[in-house]
């Protein structure tokens, strides 16, 4: 009963940060690109390529941010606006910024590995945009207490991911991840559980492409 009150009380925690979070994009703008260090302008490019991959995000509101996560990227709802019709909401999307604990960070990935990632975590928002409020909340929920429904979405936004063209990509980011000498063995731990390996990828890949 105590790790199901920790784990709900981390959830509470994530959308209590990312209320905390500035939402404000001008209204000529759609996304917007911040953090603890500057994005650059291939970066940039790289996000909105991955962004040109889906046909329904490319109005969204995202914020791009590079911070200190536990991964290598993350993706939510701004709190503030959850409660708004799905297109009328400001999504974020957290990638992690380089610094000592941390060595492996977004800026080190190689360009298609970058789109790989970014890809996956729009594969979220595409998600997110077909829930309410409730539903992501449950979504939340049991995301955090259930390792099979964690596996269950991973793969499913995988599959979306490698399903807007992006397979390739992430499959660079797994083979890069998974090999790379700073990767913290925790992560790679959590990666190998929950997220689609090689051969799943190029399986899914072989079978789109019939």
């Amino acid at each position: 009963m105590k790790r199901f009150w920790e784990k709900i009380l981390s959830l509470l925690l994530l959308f209590l940060v990312a209320s905390c979070i500035s939402n404000k994009i001008p209204k000529s703008q759609f996304h917007v690109f911040t953090g603890s260090s500057e994005w650059t302008k291939q970066e940039k490019k790289l996000c909105l390529l991955a962004i040109n991959n889906y046909n329904n995000i490319d109005s969204t509101k995202i914020i791009f941010k590079k911070t200190n996560i536990p991964c290598q990227g993350q993706a939510q709802p701004i709190l503030k606006t959850i409660l708004k019709k799905p297109e009328k909401r400001t999504y974020i999307v957290k990638v992690q910024d380089c610094n000592p604990k941390n060595p492996l960070c977004f800026s080190l990935l190689p360009d298609s590995a970058k789109i790989g990632l970014i890809g996956h975590e729009l594969a979220h928002i595409v998600d997110y945009k077909t829930k309410n409020f409730l539903q992501i909340s449950a979504t939340g929920i049991k995301y955090i207490l259930s390792k099979t429904y964690k596996t269950q979405l991973e793969y499913q936004t995988d599959s979306i991911t490698i399903m807007h063209n992006m397979g390739a990509e992430k499959l660079v980011f797994y083979k890069f991840i998974t090999t790379s000498d700073l990767s913290d063995e925790k992560y790679l731990k959590n990666i190998r559980r929950y997220y689609m390996n090689s051969k799943d990828i190029i399986r899914i890949m072989s079978n789109s492409s019939k």
